[in-house]
């Protein structure tokens, strides 16, 4: 289904035991820092159990440090290269190429709040 709180994973899947204290111990780290972001189309991920529809993010410095610096914390991530994106939607797989446009493009400039999100979906929010 649609979003209704579309986001950009900076890392997934983390380990339930990480405290929201370890997440923000690391976030302090680039507390003064903003995130800007340039979106660079609309692409899918093509899964087997469903399509996923996303805004692609190009990669930066202070997406991928963040990345590195949370991947310290004890995870299940699994992919070699970190693929910033903004997830907008899950759809039955097969389904997604129609969405697909490579030609939207957005800059999103100095965003300041990131969301934690626990596994048992307790949600924390954390202002920079």
């Amino acid at each position: 289904g649609i979003e209704t709180n579309p986001h950009l994973t900076l890392l997934y899947p983390v380990d339930p035991k990480v405290k929201f204290g370890d997440v923000k111990n690391i976030l302090d780290d680039i507390k003064d820092k903003k995130i800007s972001m340039v979106i660079d189309g609309i692409g899918i991920f093509e899964n087997p159990d469903c399509d996923i529809i996303k805004l692609n993010v190009v990669p930066n410095e202070i997406l991928n440090d963040i990345h590195k610096s949370l991947c310290r914390l004890p995870n299940y991530d699994e992919h070699s290269v970190y693929s910033p994106h903004i997830t907008l939607s899950h759809i039955k797989s097969g389904n997604g190429k129609k969405y697909e446009n490579p030609n939207y493009k957005y800059v999103v400039k100095n965003t300041g709040r990131i969301k934690y999100t626990t596994p048992n979906n307790d949600k924390f929010y954390y202002n920079m």
